[in-house]
């Protein structure tokens, strides 16, 4: 009778770690950050839009990169209706078996620290070929108190590859 449950828990043992070594996992990077990125506000630039933020230089995570990034936000109508959109800059990979794809997200904060909008789920595109530069703009509906808004000082980057 042992030596039957000791050969079921071997057995079980062994078709995990066939699995684990042979089932394919997605490849996932450390990701990248810039912090109390300072907002500077032009309502003459990028179509009317309220220019928030750019990264300039280098962003890394994993084997991709991105360069000189922007995000806008424009002033919330009453209800706190507005659009957060994220121009990607450059994005560019090191390394891919398949297709890279950057992953954007923001942090919207005050001076003080205090978090007005956080939002994710920005793309960029897939990166099949190796060292070729890349670029969009993807913008998502959010919702921001009004009153906030306006008191909006830094934005935080966050990428993941």
């Amino acid at each position: 009778m042992r030596v039957r449950l000791w050969w079921g828990a071997f057995a079980a043992t062994a078709a995990l770690l066939v699995s684990v070594v042979l089932v394919p996992s997605p490849a996932f990077a450390a990701k990248g950050s810039s912090w109390n990125i300072p907002v500077q506000r032009d309502w003459q630039w990028d179509y009317g839009r309220e220019w928030f933020a750019v990264q300039w230089g280098p962003l890394s995570a994993g084997d991709c990169e991105q360069r000189n990034s922007y995000v806008t936000l424009p002033p919330p109508d009453q209800y706190g209706n507005t659009v957060v959109g994220w121009g990607s800059g450059i994005l560019l990979t090191h390394h891919t078996t398949h297709a890279d794809v950057w992953h954007q997200s923001f942090v919207f904060h005050t001076r003080w620290g205090t978090t007005v909008l956080a939002v994710d789920g920005f793309d960029g595109p897939q990166m099949t070929q190796i060292n070729h530069e890349y670029s969009n703009f993807v913008s998502k509906a959010v919702h921001v108190d009004p009153q906030l808004w306006p008191l909006i000082a830094y934005v935080d980057w966050t990428g993941d590859c």
